[in-house]
């Protein structure tokens, strides 16, 4: 999907920010204020990023008045540049973040910004980009001439910030022409063609893998019966049917993430074993608890008989082929929960105790991601992984 820069800079202008986001950017903004950065206070430089992204994620949506979540993605979006590597790697093509386990501390590297030095190259591409951006804005006649001057400073910042954290990521002390050409190239892919989920699915995982409701849910006993009705029921004879097939597709992928359809009913169990207030799920209540679980997929508009039919169970197996490069990187979201489950939990230990919780739930993400795939094609995108997490992700906060 590609946006035009008029409707762009169009949508930027108009949407506004209430006074409450504004008071929260601030706060959030005011932990920098220590620091400068190209001889300007960093906090500024981060205040218009944050603004700019609270924006242009509300645009998205359609909306002229940014929310509350708007403000959460767009501080996602800066947690993600400021502690993953390489995030920059990105194409119109393939605009999607890839989501990396953190590999710095975003504060500190963000703090870190005031010891590199904002090159003179730098700076001249900046000025001269932003001549133009003002030249366009004017032509098109797109907002008054005041907002068209804070759009040109929001995004003149936001390239200047940019520059510096590829500069400082890659281990240099001073910004070249290079890393603005990096730093606006990359504003323009999330400008014009990252997709609404392709920020949403920032605040997911993080969500996602800080719910206080994981340690429950892992917690959770399902007991030797139970796994022995499970282990013969139809869904474990669909895994092993359409098994065979998908495994030369998912290389690389856990094998335990592999038994899709059955492992993903382990996680719905045990949620929904949460919700009744259970510790353990016997034999005796398999029935109604394996119903119960692929109940819940009716909150997030999937209706439980779809797994009742196995021509359409096995559409989803045919839809759960990765296409290039995916498996690789549901190989990285798999290790971004992985350390968001540690860090949250403060217990190195818990994945060794509780190993079945990640692997069930990314095949509860894929299997919700194939299963509501609408654009036709057969393999298993990088956005269609993404909507199954942010759908899991609504189902668990349901």
């Amino acid at each position: 999907m590609t946006r035009t820069p008029s409707d762009v800079y169009t949508g930027l202008i108009r949407t506004r920010l209430s006074i409450e986001i504004e008071n929260q950017i601030s706060e959030i903004t005011g932990r920098f204020s220590g620091q400068t950065y190209g001889g300007t206070p960093l906090a500024l430089h981060l205040t218009r990023f944050i603004s700019l992204f609270c924006r242009l994620i509300s645009h998205l949506d359609s909306r002229g008045v940014a929310e509350i979540s708007d403000l959460t993605e767009a501080v996602d979006l800066l947690d993600h540049l400021a502690s993953s590597s390489k995030w920059w790697v990105v194409t119109r093509d393939d605009p999607g973040f890839t989501l990396r386990p953190a590999s710095r501390d975003p504060r500190e590297f963000m703090k870190g910004l005031s010891s590199i030095h904002l090159g003179s190259d730098t700076v001249s591409r900046i000025n001269n980009a932003v001549e133009r951006l003002a030249s366009f804005l004017q032509e098109q006649e797109i907002g008054l001439p005041k907002e068209r001057t804070v759009l040109c400073e929001d995004v003149a910042s936001s390239w200047s910030f940019l520059s510096g954290m590829i500069c400082k990521g890659q281990g240099n002390t001073t910004t070249t022409e290079n890393d603005f050409e990096t730093a606006y190239d990359f504003l323009r892919v999330l400008f014009f063609h990252a997709r609404q989920d392709d920020y949403r699915a920032l605040t997911a995982v993080r969500k996602l893998g800080t719910s206080p409701r994981l340690p429950k849910i892992a917690s959770v006993a399902l007991s030797p019966g139970f796994e022995r009705q499970l282990e013969s029921s139809p869904a474990a004879g669909l895994d092993n049917k359409y098994g065979v097939i998908q495994a030369d597709r998912i290389k690389g992928i856990p094998v335990a993430v592999r038994a899709v359809l059955t492992n993903a009913l382990r996680f719905l169990v045990q949620v929904q074993a949460v919700k009744n207030g259970m510790s353990k799920v016997d034999e005796s209540s398999y029935g109604s608890m394996t119903k119960d679980g692929l109940g819940l997929l009716q909150t997030i508009g999937i209706t439980p008989d779809t797994f009742r039919d196995e021509r359409a169970v096995g559409e989803i197996f045919r839809h759960l082929k990765p296409a290039n490069g995916v498996s690789e990187r549901i190989t990285h979201l798999i290790r971004r929960l992985e350390t968001l489950i540690v860090d949250s939990t403060g217990n190195r230990d818990f994945l060794l105790r509780y190993g079945h919780l990640v692997p069930r739930m990314v095949a509860l993400i894929l299997l919700v991601a194939a299963a509501t795939k609408t654009d036709g094609s057969d393999e298993l995108t990088d956005l269609d992984v993404k909507r199954g997490l942010i759908l899991i992700t609504n189902l668990l906060n349901a």
